[in-house]
């Protein structure tokens, strides 16, 4: 998935607001990959 997506996640020991952000943006990013209109589109044609 890091290949094809480009997300990043890593473990971390203790989780603190900067890991909680850094979390969040890569929610964020895999949710506009799978909400992407470019996306759907071209899976509606297949």
């Amino acid at each position: 998935m890091i290949q094809r997506t480009g997300v990043q996640f890593q473990s971390h020991s203790a989780f603190k607001k900067a890991d909680f952000e850094q979390r969040f943006g890569l929610y964020q990013s895999i949710a506009d990959q799978l909400w992407s209109t470019k996306r759907l589109q071209f899976e509606s044609l297949e």
